[in-house]
């Protein structure tokens, strides 16, 4: 079965991926369940299923910030926020995350790049 994601990619082809990886506290850093390297793993494994995505050389992580609030205002979210604001990325880069709780806890408030 094709995934919403596949067919996005299939749809746009060859991209650009930029990879957000954060975790709420320092220890997590190390842990399987929410760690940096759970979500690396899980990176790798999007990138190996889809050879027509390239990762774009400059990683962004907060590490032991929290995803209420001030990670969309300060931090290396609110660096991807800039860059892709004043036009940095290709167009349709894709913005890698594993999960929405790794990108914000601030669902009601949103997160919004043209």
């Amino acid at each position: 079965m094709t995934s919403f994601i596949d067919k996005f990619i299939e749809k746009i082809g060859n991209r650009w991926v930029v990879s957000y990886l954060r975790v709420s506290t320092a220890k997590q850093t190390g842990e399987s369940k929410t760690g940096i390297k759970r979500q690396v793993e899980n990176r790798q494994k999007f990138l190996d299923t889809h050879p027509e995505c390239k990762l774009w050389e400059e990683e962004f992580q907060d590490l032991g910030v929290s995803g209420k609030g001030d990670n969309r205002r300060k931090g290396d979210l609110a660096r991807f926020i800039d860059q892709a604001e004043r036009g940095i990325f290709p167009p349709k880069t894709i913005l890698l995350i594993e999960s929405v709780s790794r990108l914000t806890r601030d669902t009601q408030k949103g997160l919004f790049v043209n």
